[in-house]
């Protein structure tokens, strides 16, 4: 009778084996799991600022370049991704899987009190792998492109006679992109592809008061508009890496990186389509609504079950609505050494005033502009070195004047980043068996405001709490067991 004995490498390679398979399984139960839960958990993502155009504008930043102040148009590294500038994919080394995960808490204030905001949801989902290393890296990523919740109540009087209207906004767009980056010496060249999807609805329901309540003999006049949103979104970027020895012995290295990326303004044609339904409603069924249940949902559902409670005044389905949403310009200077450290600079421009809408809030755009300012450190390179001199430490700040002028104020914004990426070991399986350390988990806080408390308007502060988890690994290699 044979024994087989165990070596120390075999139940080393025996535990590789079951803890990628860990984080595999990991992370496609919790990307199932926020994907599902992400419309849930971003419509308590509202902000007064979302009621104007499209809403609140995402930008394309990881949470590796987002903790350094949003370093998108010159961020590379080879076990990250950044689909900010797609020529920089052509640096792509390892196959990656990542998601993001964001949650965050603060205070909206106005110049008669406050109240506490916060969410949580899912960032991004992504992918990339190297065609042809250090020549071709292809990705595909589902981003978001918009946001547009809020919610906001006024008071009207009409006929000598008190009321109020209440406007309700939700609804999110997506980008979902397919990237590929082309790297010829220090030269890199890139494109992404993308398609824009999503819907964003409006609900305007208007009222009489009786005494600072709803008249229940009354009615509700209600306009129900949704935009259905498809198109297609061309982006390009370019990508300068140049290297220089220096030192005594000319061992030390500097590198140079320079990074443009961009994208032409985009048109909602014949692909998108607008609604619009204005009805007018007995109040005997408002009032049984409950507080945590949107208007939205309320009053299709009531619709829905109670068509005749609708007394139906204008409906516009499938119109064409062309919107206008004009392109954007990015670029950034960035020096490092080696991977110890890096520091950069980013600089990103978008004429908003150049918007056409569909819902008369163009009169409140303005051109927009983003700076970005922010590096990295690296302790040790020494794979003996503790936990702590592993970590890759990460401090950025970004100031942005955004698309918004309210009041004759410009809608400002800035942020503190602070974060860390946490290195794991992972095994190639190439032919010389390879480890190396990937920064599979990354960190970071963000310390931000926006708005301001002039002309009565609202500003927002936030802390806001950003994961990445990305899983490396080396595909379409042979492998080899010793």
């Amino acid at each position: 009778m044979h024994i087989q004995t165990w070596s120390w490498k075999d139940y080393k390679k025996l535990q590789d084996i079951m803890y990628n398979r860990k984080i595999v399984t990991f992370l496609m139960v919790l990307a199932t799991s926020l994907y599902t839960c992400q419309v849930s958990a971003q419509s308590k993502d509202g902000t007064p600022f979302a009621k104007y155009g499209l809403g609140l504008m995402h930008n394309n930043s990881f949470n590796p370049n987002a903790a350094m102040g949003g370093l998108g148009a010159t961020y590379h590294s080879p076990d990250a991704t950044n689909f900010e500038n797609p020529a920089t994919l052509a640096e792509t080394q390892l196959a990656s899987f990542e998601v993001g995960i964001y949650g965050y808490t603060g205070k909206r204030k106005t110049n008669t009190g406050s109240v506490g905001i916060g969410s949580a949801g899912l960032d991004y989902l992504a992918m990339a792998f190297p065609v042809i290393r250090n020549h071709w890296g292809f990705g595909a990523a589902l981003l978001p492109f918009s946001t547009k919740n809020s919610f906001a109540i006024d008071s009207i009087s009409f006929d000598d006679q008190k009321g109020v209207s209440m406007i309700e906004n939700d609804g999110h767009l997506y980008n979902f992109i397919f990237s590929n980056g082309f790297k010829y010496k220090e030269y890199s060249l890139g494109f992404n592809i993308g398609y824009l999807f999503g819907n964003l609805t409006s609900n305007n329901l208007t009222y009489a008061l009786d005494k600072d309540l709803m008249d229940a003999f009354g009615n509700t006049g209600w306009n129900n508009s949704t935009l259905l949103a498809k198109a297609f979104i061309f982006q390009a970027g370019a990508h300068y890496n140049k290297a220089f020895k220096y030192g005594a012995d000319n061992k030390k290295q500097l590198n140079l990186t320079l990074g443009l990326t961009g994208a032409p303004s985009l048109r909602l044609g014949k692909r998108s389509s607008f609604d619009e339904n204005i009805s007018v409603i007995d109040n005997q069924y408002l009032i049984g609504k409950s507080e945590n249940q949107s208007y939205k949902d309320y009053l299709n559902d009531l619709l829905t079950l109670n068509p005749s409670a609708f007394d139906t005044l204008s409906i516009v389905s499938n119109k064409a609505d062309y919107i206008k949403i004009p392109g954007y310009i990015q670029a950034g200077i960035m020096l490092s050494d080696s991977v110890r450290w890096m520091a950069g600079f980013d600089f990103r421009y978008q004429p908003w005033s150049q918007f056409n809408g569909y819902d008369n809030t163009a009169e409140f755009m303005q051109n927009s502009w983003r700076i970005g300012i922010g590096g990295e450190f690296l302790p040790s390179l020494s794979p003996n070195k503790g936990l702590f001199s592993r970590l890759k430490y990460r401090l950025g700040f970004n100031y942005e004047r955004t698309n918004l002028n309210l009041a004759s104020n410009s809608i400002n914004e800035f942020g503190i980043n602070v974060g860390f990426g946490i290195p794991i070991v992972i095994r190639l399986f190439d032919e010389f068996n390879t480890r190396m350390y990937v920064y599979a988990f990354n960190l970071s806080v963000e310390a931000g405001s926006r708005g301001t408390l002039q002309n009565n308007l609202i500003r927002e502060n936030y802390a806001k709490l950003k994961l990445g988890i990305n899983l490396n690994a080396n595909w379409f290699q042979k492998r080899k067991y010793y």
